[in-house]
């Protein structure tokens, strides 16, 4: 009994105050303060606008205002939404061999996959997954110029990019996410012969650039207007991290850094034995339309010298991919010209030779730099 009481007086103690008890005012119903406080402000406005309360009509006036203009707001909004998905629908998407992918929309995508791009570089890669099992490794993925030829002759297969350029990183991997490639990985760095960190050289500093490079000496220091620190890996000690078993091709072009992504991953091409496509540019700059100096050229000539014997003692042939001929070499010498179809290179593991030809043949003709000469 005593609890009990102890229970009342506890109970009597939460009672609310006599000040909060409930108020009637005139002839209007008794209201709970608290259940008051909770009651629809604009249902008290009208109530109090019978009185002629002039601050209240002035609130409700406003509250109207407010409501009509965000509903405004909202409409136009939408409006504009339903623009940006119809035209997401027209411009977002991209089909390749007959698959329909989803393109980032979120801004004007650096992604470029139209199927003109080198198409004479389609039966190499073709050609070369049909021939060796393994992962596709795209050294300079850039704005998915070979992606989109990996997607359209070989989607199934790992695929793994080196890219340096943070917005190309970007879209591509929310493409990678929105279209469900898992078997598609890009790796937001460069390869080089160091494991440290580089400044990437940019002409113009639009995401996609073309002629990023971290070969500084590779053009005039003029051409290029800005740089980035970005970082950068040996293939000898970041592609065992990736867990790849096995490469059927390496793609590189890394605009006038071959050489360095090449001795980076000397004991990979030796134990995985992959297909070598890579590009080495002509003594000429393109982008500007001149002539190099004769100290660059010699420079140039030198680290091209470089890869060619590189590639040499590791084993490979070196052929360039001359239109529908394959012209085998020995030296990588470039030439003098804008032409870009002529600075693609093939190096195929001598132990495949003899069966590799035989598959190319398909496509291409086999000669060697003395026979191209005599045709020239």
């Amino acid at each position: 009994m005593a609890a009990a009481a102890g229970g009342l007086r506890l109970m009597e103690g939460l009672r609310p105050p006599a000040a909060a008890l409930p108020v009637q005012l005139g002839n209007q119903p008794a209201v709970q303060p608290w259940a008051q406080a909770t009651r629809n402000p604009f249902a008290a406005s009208r109530s109090h606008k019978k009185t002629g309360s002039h601050v209240y009509r002035t609130a409700e006036s406003h509250m109207t205002k407010v409501a009509g203009l965000a509903k405004r707001t909202y409409w136009k909004l939408a409006k504009k939404l339903t623009k940006s998905k119809r035209a997401s629908k027209r411009q977002g998407t991209a089909v390749l061999s007959g698959t329909q992918y989803q393109l980032p929309t979120w801004q004007e995508s650096p992604l470029n996959f139209s199927e003109q791009h080198e198409r004479w570089l389609d039966p190499i890669f073709s050609t070369i997954q049909n021939f060796k099992e393994g992962s596709f490794l795209d050294v300079g993925v850039n704005r998915g110029q070979t992606l989109a030829k990996f997607l359209t002759i070989s989607p199934e297969r790992t695929y793994i990019g080196f890219e340096p350029q943070a917005s190309c990183v970007t879209f591509l991997q929310d493409f990678f996410r929105i279209n469900k490639k898992t078997n598609c990985r890009v790796v937001p760095a460069g390869l080089s012969d160091v494991n440290g960190v580089k400044q990437l050289f940019f002409r113009t500093g639009q995401p996609g650039d073309g002629t990023a490079s971290i070969a500084e000496a590779h053009r005039p220091a003029s051409f290029y207007t800005e740089s980035w620190v970005i970082p950068v890996f040996k293939g000898d000690d970041i592609i065992p991290e990736l867990e790849v078993s096995n490469i059927s091709t390496v793609k590189i072009d890394v605009e006038g850094a071959e050489l360095e992504v090449i001795k980076g991953m000397r004991d990979t091409l030796g134990a995985m034995r992959p297909f070598l496509v890579f590009e080495v540019l002509n003594n000429f700059l393109v982008a500007t339309g001149e002539a190099l100096s004769p100290e660059l050229t010699k420079y140039r000539n030198r680290r091209a010298l470089e890869i060619s014997e590189t590639l040499n003692k590791l084993g490979y042939n070196i052929y360039n991919i001359h239109d529908r001929s394959l012209i085998q070499i020995r030296e990588i010498k470039p030439e003098i010209s804008s032409d870009l179809t002529i600075t693609d290179y093939l190096a195929i593991p001598k132990e495949y030779e003899n069966e590799a030809k035989r598959k190319f043949s398909e496509y291409f003709e086999f000669r060697n730099a003395e026979q191209s000469q005599m045709s020239a």
